[in-house]
């Protein structure tokens, strides 16, 4: 064989040769769906507001001004969805590597003054489920979250309000069970918050500094962190509710680029949320927007202790001004004096005896007549019956009074004053009275009623009885017993008397009094 030809043999061999090495099938390569992840991070999405805020995600921009600066709260949320996939590129096959999650968090607040608080977060991940090796185990502790919140601008109830805040997360969470970075964590951010009428609102944007890590399926780092909430306030804000938004933008990415919905976080959650006195329960359900680590559907709930200021009283009506007075160098008219007949000073539009000298008095039934004799005192309330325009009823009011000697017709509050103590045996029980009411007296077995109309209770230790047997008198025991639209003060005598009784009228005041006999 020629060389020439030889050559040419040896080429074509190593030209197949190298041409059956490129086309065989490259070697297995390990399952990456059973892989752990080489750098583990915290997939924590919902940071919840610290105790006593008005919403779940979104933190106010203001302090409370309560008298009780601490705060505690326990928050608890369960996603409903996968909040981690992960994908073999190859195959196309799937596998949550964590299916489901239930976290609670220790969240308490420390109110320095109206203008400064500080608050600490301990998230724990109570139950973590998901397929294969690569699943993270639980329980499992998270990154501790310090904050704390400046208000510059505004109050606990204004319109508006403005504060600085600073979160830091401290590396106690486990990376290899995705509860924490290993790292710190910081995020210096800008609240603002208020309300318009019975709508409040807050926001919040931020810049969280954060440790680059991607394993390949998922990415997070440095993130643009933000929130917005509006909430209808109801019953003095004793009821809010609305939706709230929240999440962050990766700001910087090795694979997808910024702003991608698989390296930034987004949800969205709706809430309620009820105040009774110092404890605040609320509930909340809420979606994923994104398909970032960790986001996932999630329901929500909390009960906090944390006491806040109720708002403002409005302002006063200011006084209505009064008419301006001409300045005129004329001096003003002289009104001609009023005719006066009878010369007894009481001008004769006013006189009800224009022709018969009399005196002045306040009831213009008898305003400028004479004085009648002195009769009769029928209802023995110390009013002669001429001048009572209730004689058959006792009371007191002011002398000249249109309703002189009559009970008041309007609600009166019975305030249970007690017992007084009178000479050689003699007794007094008395109820203080907002006004003067019609009592209407009746013997009862061992004791008597005085039965009042349109009279209440309003504080209930006003109806605990008075117990006098320690006395040296006849009573037993006195109580007051609310009825519809009425009160019934009850007496119980040691001895079968018949006390007296009397309304006395002191300005806008009265007193019920009963005075009983001795044994």
């Amino acid at each position: 064989m020629s060389p020439m030809r030889r050559q040419r043999i040896g080429t074509a061999v190593r030209t197949g040769a190298l041409a059956a090495l490129f086309a065989a099938p490259a070697p297995a390569q390990t399952n990456s769906l059973d892989q752990a992840y080489p750098e583990g991070f915290s997939i924590l999405r919902l940071e919840p507001a610290p105790a006593g805020d008005r919403f779940f995600a979104v933190p106010d921009a203001t302090t409370s001004g309560a008298e009780s600066s601490l705060r505690a709260m326990l928050f608890v949320h369960e996603t409903l969805a996968a909040s981690i996939v992960r994908t073999d590129n190859d195959t196309g096959e799937t596998r949550e590597i964590v299916s489901s999650q239930l976290l609670a968090h220790l969240d308490a607040s420390f109110v320095a003054t109206r203008w400064f608080d500080a608050n600490v977060d301990f998230p724990i991940t109570l139950v973590q489920k998901g397929e294969g090796p690569a699943a993270p185990d639980s329980p499992a502790f998270g990154d501790v979250r310090l904050s704390i919140r400046a208000r510059a601008v505004g109050s606990e109830h204004a319109g508006f309000s403005f504060a600085g805040a600073l979160d830091l997360w401290l590396p106690t969470g486990s990376p290899e069970r995705l509860s924490g970075d290993g790292s710190l964590r910081a995020q210096p951010k800008a609240l603002a918050s208020g309300r318009a009428g019975v709508f409040v609102y807050a926001s919040e944007l931020g810049l969280l500094l954060r440790e680059h890590t991607d394993t390949g399926s998922a990415e997070v780092g440095t993130s643009l962190g933000f929130g917005a909430a509006l909430g209808l306030a109801l019953l003095d804000d004793r009821l809010i509710f609305g939706p709230e938004l929240y999440g962050s933008e990766l700001l910087v990415s090795d694979r997808d680029g910024a702003f991608s919905r698989e390296s930034s976080p987004l949800e969205a959650l709706f809430g309620v949320r009820g105040r009774f006195g110092d404890v605040a329960v609320g509930a909340g359900a809420g979606i994923g927007l994104s398909d970032a680590p960790g986001v996932a559907p999630r329901i929500v709930a909390s009960i906090a202790y944390a006491p806040v200021t109720p708002p403002p009283a409005p302002p006063p009506r200011p006084p209505p001004a009064e008419p301006a007075v001409e300045d005129s160098a004329a001096p003003p008219p002289v009104a001609p004096a009023p005719s006066d007949r009878d010369g007894d000073s009481v001008a004769d539009g006013d006189d009800a005896c224009p022709d018969e000298k009399g005196v002045s008095t306040a009831d213009p039934h008898t305003n400028g007549c004479a004085p009648k004799p002195t009769s009769g005192d029928d209802d023995e309330d110390g009013i002669p019956d001429q001048n009572d325009a209730c004689p058959h009823e006792a009371a007191s009011l002011a002398p000249g009074s249109p309703t002189n000697g009559c009970p008041g017709r309007g609600p009166a509050e019975a305030i249970f004053a007690g017992y007084r103590q009178g000479e050689a045996g003699h007794s007094t029980v008395f109820v203080e009275l907002s006004d003067s009411v019609k009592v209407v007296f009746e013997k009862t077995k061992g004791g008597a009623s005085f039965f009042m109309t349109g009279t209440g209770v309003a504080l209930q230790n006003n109806q605990n009885p008075l117990l006098a047997m320690d006395f040296a008198s006849n009573v037993r025991s006195a109580r007051l017993v609310p009825e519809k639209g009425a009160v019934r003060l009850l007496i119980e005598f040691r001895t079968d008397v018949t006390p007296s009784h009397r309304i006395v009228r002191r300005g806008r005041v009265a007193t019920l009094e009963v005075d009983i006999p001795p044994q």
